[in-house]
């Protein structure tokens, strides 16, 4: 019986081991995976370390990122080859599943530009920086017009999408708000009583908009979306001034004058003679103030005959652009470049079309205005249109508004 009982025993502990040994099993096959979040770049090479022999890899978008596994499936080679977002799943070689990754896909630029946004929007802590469909997305909460207004401006400049919205203001101090009531068809507003002593007012919205003004030649290489990024232009100031309008109407301000040879003037008054007529050169600003979604906006009209081919230029020929920029008080726009430059008339007095270089150059001499000698003349511009930098178009005009807010009454 000895032997029996012995074999009996041994069985038992034969199927303890093999129970112990499923649990232990099933434990790490049910084990929870790794999720991380990892970031690769376009067009660049990131080596990832899992830390064991892999198996299985699965990618979810191919067309967004690639990988070669190496060193004997111990690490994987990663590149971006466009951004956005995929996962990679990664096994270990006795089938459990090890990795579960969010993989982020994008470029240096782009990273640069969220790092910079983060920046710009500490100010506004319940303003978020999200992602969607692989571009920037701005999301959150601010609690005034001008805040969002300089929300909206940055990611204009960012060229990031939002979604910002601006908190409802509580009532006054003091305040009673009666409910929305509806009789009849008839629907009454909520009924607020005045506030009660040392209540605070709400303050009043923006009735004038004084915008300072200056005229520069800049370097080429400054652009005005670099404002958000607070830098300011070099360059050679041409002229400051201030245009005033009412929220609603608008302000103009004409920057130049005629060409007048000082020696033609000079002559034709000795002779007692008047001064023959000249057209009017220069760069004519209308802005506009507006209430609109996000707070305050500005329309620009630019109108200008000022040459951008100096050889062809004509006074008669003006060009007209216009644009929008959001305003907030203290925040600079800009407009530059060719959008305050005429573009030049290329048709013969006859109306035809002037199709060579050879056929421009001789009639240059027979277009109707000053003349290489006469723009010299041009206030303001004078001094540009002589300059051998502007000629050979290694600088820039640029025109920088910087808007105030205030409540006062309209100058006449």
């Amino acid at each position: 019986m000895a032997p029996v009982s012995r074999t009996h025993g041994s069985w038992r502990l034969a199927g303890a081991l093999v129970a112990a040994w499923l649990v232990v099993t099933g434990a790490s096959a049910s084990a929870q995976a790794t999720k991380e979040d990892l970031t690769i770049y376009v067009n660049e090479i990131t080596t990832w370390t899992p830390g064991y022999a892999m198996g299985d890899i699965v990618l979810g978008s191919p067309a967004t990122a690639g990988y070669e596994p190496t060193n004997a499936r111990r690490q994987l080679m990663l590149r971006g080859k466009k951004p956005g977002r995929t996962t990679l799943s990664v096994w270990d070689q006795k089938k459990v599943l090890r990795h579960e990754i969010n993989l982020i896909v994008t470029t240096r630029e782009a990273e640069t530009v969220e790092a910079d946004l983060k920046a710009l929007l500490a100010p506004y802590p319940n303003v978020q920086i999200s992602r969607l469909a692989g571009s920037l997305v701005l999301t959150g909460t601010v609690a005034t017009s001008a805040e969002l207004a300089a929300v909206n401006n940055i990611a204009r400049v960012a060229k990031a999408q939002t979604a910002v919205t601006l908190i409802a203001p509580a009532a006054p101090v003091g305040a009673r708000t009666g409910p929305v009531t509806s009789t009849g068809g008839t629907t009454t507003a909520p009924v607020t009583s005045a506030p009660g002593p040392g209540a605070t007012a709400p303050a009043a919205a923006p009735t004038i908009v004084e915008y300072e003004l200056e005229l520069f030649e800049a370097s080429t290489q400054f652009k005005t979306g670099d404002y958000g990024r607070g830098v300011e232009p070099s360059g050679r100031s041409l002229y400051k001034g201030t245009i005033r309008a009412a929220v609603g109407e608008e302000g103009t301000l004409f920057i130049g004058g005629a060409a007048m040879d000082p020696k033609a003037a000079q002559s034709a008054k000795g002779k007692n003679q008047p001064a023959a007529p000249t057209q009017e050169t220069g760069i004519r600003l209308t802005l506009r103030p507006q209430p609109g979604r996000a707070g305050l906006v500005t329309g620009v009209e630019v109108e200008t005959n000022v040459p951008i081919t100096y050889d062809l230029y004509d006074p008669e020929v003006w060009r007209r652009s216009r644009y929008t920029f959001n305003t907030v008080e203290g925040v600079p726009f800009a407009v530059s470049g060719n959008d305050l430059l005429a573009a030049p008339n290329l048709v013969d007095r006859r109306g035809n079309p002037i199709r060579s270089v050879s056929g421009k150059a001789s009639t240059a001499s027979r277009l109707p205005g000053p003349q290489r000698t006469g723009l010299q003349f041009v206030p303001v511009f004078g001094s540009l249109l002589g300059s051998n930098s502007y000629k050979a178009k290694t600088t820039q005009l640029l025109v920088v508004f910087r808007p105030t807010l205030t409540t006062g009454e309209p100058q006449p």
